[in-house]
């Protein structure tokens, strides 16, 4: 049967099942069907992009698809990260180009790398595909680039088939359930992962996951909780399934289509805390101090770029940190209150500052930092004058980056928060800019972001900017947050 198929706008929603790719094997069946397919008359390049698309139900055998969606994004300028080409610049949320037929054609593209997300809208065996990016991704992060220059770039064909799910339990040392901790399904070391979150019995799946299930394929999953800074709840350190810290010890866990692998349980242990309490020179409490915080990080002492870092109406600022990392610890005087910079143990300088650190899981270090004028301190002679050297030109300097990501919970009146270890050298200016599917958020240059009515039912990036005199600027984009929840 020959089918002919063309690509429209379409308002259809990032919302459903995910693909997979197809060997050789289905080579013939390919040469039987045909497509014509078409970008809207707005895009004006002279490339494209064509593929094929089957599914499969389970134990049954690839099957031409009756049509789907595509959904296109283009690498910036910059070469930072992906945007979403709208099939429909004109009309808001209309970013999915359909077809119908198996075959698609993505026409009139501008030369450039671009990564796409294949979903079905097959009838046969039901429609219950998972889409997925080119090819076998689970996040655009790991997707495959098409590159594309001024003539047709063929993909290899892909087939759709039913969600796998993972489920199980997550509880403290004591086995009692942890609600609202947060699981993730991580496919590469460095690359993006959608979530979760476990309900009051601890209890969690991924049928309740942006798309309803996952990708055939290995994932490493990972549980975690945070508490707040505002109170003593606890957060626990963030685990891979099997009691493993990171992703090169993690267990694998297999995602089967149309299979539910069920027992993936997490016993959290409570991560150690730093509690410091900041006093003016009264010994009252000093509560909305800004709290100054160095790491040590990468072999060096740099500033810690997330926040903000507040203390609360008791003049207690918390943080929760892993056994071994390394702090410093400084308070400015707020406006009206007495005395000056002063840094933790009586210290008065970034190098006479007291290091604090964490021993152990659950343990609680417990600080304070009581403002009061500086030390006398008797002049030293003046030097004498040097020779004024002028340095000969050096090229620009390259910064040493830090993985960025979002804390907080995706839920419209949430305030999201960007955060990232200290980047090297200190110190650093840091900018930061935040997108809702994609797309800048205007006005939104903090660190910080309160989720709002226009972010229901998006994903939600950060991207890190970091600049420095003669460096060339650097920036980080985070992974995509779960679709944002309504209040």
């Amino acid at each position: 049967m020959t089918r002919s198929a063309r690509l429209t706008s379409s308002s259809h929603p990032r919302h459903g099942r995910r693909p997979r790719r197809i060997a050789g094997t289905l080579t013939a069946l390919c040469l039987g069907i045909t497509g014509l397919a078409a970008l809207p008359a707005q895009a004006a390049g002279a490339g494209s992009i064509t593929g094929t698309v089957f599914t499969q139900a389970v134990g049954g055998t690839p099957q031409a698809a009756t049509g789907g969606y595509v959904y296109l994004s283009k690498k910036s300028a910059d070469g930072d990260f992906y945007t979403s080409v709208d099939s429909d610049p004109s009309t808001a949320g209309t970013d999915g180009f359909s077809f119908s037929g198996s075959t698609f054609t993505l026409s009139g593209l501008e030369p450039g790398s671009y990564k796409f997300e294949m979903a079905s809208a097959s009838a046969q065996d039901g429609g219950d595909y998972q889409r997925e990016y080119y090819n076998d991704a689970e996040y655009e992060w790991d997707a495959t680039p098409v590159e594309v220059g001024s003539g047709e770039t063929s993909v290899d064909p892909m087939v759709l088939e039913p969600a796998g799910q993972i489920s199980g339990r997550v509880t403290d040392a004591s086995g009692a359930p942890l609600a609202n901790a947060n699981v993730s399904f991580q496919r590469t070391a460095l690359g993006g992962s959608n979530g979760v979150q476990t309900d009051a019995d601890g209890r969690y799946s991924t049928t309740n996951i942006f798309g309803e299930g996952l990708v055939k394929g290995d994932v490493r999953v990972t549980a975690s909780k945070s508490g707040t800074w505002e109170t003593d709840e606890p957060s626990y350190v963030s685990e891979y399934w099997k009691d493993a810290r990171t992703y090169a010890a993690a267990t694998p866990v297999k995602v089967v289509p149309g299979a539910t692998t069920k027992g993936v349980d997490f016993t959290l242990d409570v991560a150690p805390r730093i509690r410091l309490t900041v006093k003016d020179p009264e010994g009252q409490p000093v509560p909305n101090a800004d709290v100054g915080i160095f790491v040590f990080y990468d072999g060096a002492w740099g500033p810690y770029q997330a926040g903000p870092n507040l203390t609360d109406g008791s003049g207690v600022f918390r943080k929760t940190v892993a056994v071994g990392e390394k702090y410093k610890f400084f308070i400015d005087p707020p406006e009206g209150v007495g005395g000056v910079t002063e840094w933790y143990d009586d210290a008065y300088s970034e190098a006479d500052a007291k290091v604090v650190s964490a021993t152990e899981d659950g343990q609680v270090v417990d600080i304070t930092i009581k403002l009061g004028a500086a030390p006398a301190v008797t002049p030293a002679p003046a030097p004498a004058p040097t020779p004024t050297v002028v340095p000969a030109p050096v090229a620009p300097g390259r910064f040493a980056t830090s993985k960025v990501s979002v804390q907080g919970t995706a839920k419209v009146g949430r305030t999201l928060r960007a955060s990232t270890r200290a980047w090297a050298p200190s110190p650093v200016s840091l900018s930061y800019t935040w997108y809702r599917n994609g797309r800048v958020v205007k006005g939104q240059k903090k660190a910080a972001y309160t989720l709002r009515k226009a972010d229901q039912g998006k994903r939600i990036t950060v991207r890190v900017h970091q600049r420095k005199a003669s460096y060339t600027t650097a920036s980080r984009l985070s992974a995509k947050t779960p679709k944002v929840r309504k209040r």
